[in-house]
């Protein structure tokens, strides 16, 4: 299969449809398949989001190495093979970081499995993928491929808009074709809006359509990596890790250079879920129609229009009403927030 099979020269405007089977056909769900552990799907869309300084580049560095010489990532279990990073925001400082990571673990760069592609892949350029896609294919030789992470989004989407429906379901589309070919997670690496709101950037139609959603943020004791979406895993596991300093070498004065590695803190944690049902009238209600929209879930404004026509809220000030019910759901634990769409903590 080329690459000119997955993503056309020209589009088809008739697509044929060849899988469809009767429900009692299906066979049984296999266990699913895993890059990392309970982390990283073996296949899918994987979101890692967070704001400036809170090292997600030197977190997915980690990933990728882990990954490329098969060893335990954060205490799970790795499947070994070559990822790629396109580097949207070049290569400078890379080699140092390669280094302080290898002589932090004690093993050898040239193990890494790890392929480096310097500067931006627009993900709304058919024929920058298929050159990415003829490269990665020349370079490896029929090895696996197990990731490929594009980092940034914002870097990969310039002639785009990421706060645009049409230019995000296309990338994401792009992707997916990407993802088909070489059966491989593809990586986002993206930001958060600014306000100092954590919610990832851009269109809602990101966290919809992603199998995996990775939030980074800091805290009193360090960095933390959350796992807020996982389609094939209970979500919740919060992964702890810090910046510590890897002397790479010296400079002429003698004064050590030291690069920051990304050190996980033992195992993850799980994030607490609220078992328990909300005690308001209008919670409950509000979170009986989030629910059923499962990994879709629903925008805040339509929430609203929902709720004033099954008459769940009413009186002088309805919005206040909703508003209040609302925040003590996302306070309780009981609904996530990604951008304008709220989900149901599973």
């Amino acid at each position: 299969m080329t690459s000119a099979d997955i993503i056309p020269e020209t589009s088809r405007n008739t697509k044929k449809i060849t899988d469809i089977v009767w429900a009692h056909e299906l066979d049984e769900d296999a266990d699913p398949l895993w890059c990392v552990d309970r982390v990283i799907p073996e296949e899918g869309l994987v979101v890692i989001y967070g704001g400036p300084g809170t090292g997600k580049t030197h977190f997915v560095l980690n990933l990728l190495l882990s990954v490329g010489h098969g060893v335990e990532f954060c205490g799970h279990e790795t499947s070994q093979g070559v990822s790629v990073l396109v580097a949207g925001e070049g290569l400078a400082g890379i080699r140092r970081r390669l280094t302080a990571w290898h002589q932090r673990h004690s093993l050898n760069v040239q193990d890494s499995n790890l392929l480096l592609q310097k500067g931006a892949i627009q993900l709304l350029n058919k024929d920058e993928l298929r050159d990415l896609a003829r490269q990665i294919k020349k370079k490896t030789s029929g090895k696996k491929i197990k990731m490929i992470v594009f980092d940034t989004l914002s870097r990969c989407l310039v002639k785009g808009d990421e706060n645009l429906q049409s230019s995000m379901s296309e990338a994401v589309h792009n992707c997916s074709l990407i993802g088909e070919m070489f059966k491989c997670a593809i990586v986002l690496l993206h930001h958060v809006n600014k306000g100092g709101s954590n919610a990832p950037r851009g269109s809602t139609v990101l966290p919809g359509a992603a199998d995996t959603m990775i939030g980074i943020s800091r805290t009193t004791k360090g960095l933390d990596a959350v796992v807020e979406k996982q389609k094939e895993e209970e979500s919740g596991q919060t992964l702890h890790f810090s910046l510590d300093p890897q002397t790479v070498g010296y400079d002429k004065a003698g004064k050590a250079i030291t690069v920051p590695v990304a050190v996980f803190e033992g195992k993850e944690e799980r994030s607490p879920v609220n078992d328990n049902r909300p005690k308001g009238k209008i919670q409950a209600a509000l979170l009986d129609l989030i629910e059923p929209t499962g990994t879709d879930g629903i925008e805040a404004a339509a929430l609203y229009q929902l709720a004033l026509a099954k008459q769940l809220i009413g009186g002088a000030k309805p919005t206040r009403a909703f508003s209040t019910a609302l925040e003590a759901l996302e306070s309780g634990e009981f609904v996530i927030r990604h951008g304008d769409l709220l989900f149901a903590q599973q």
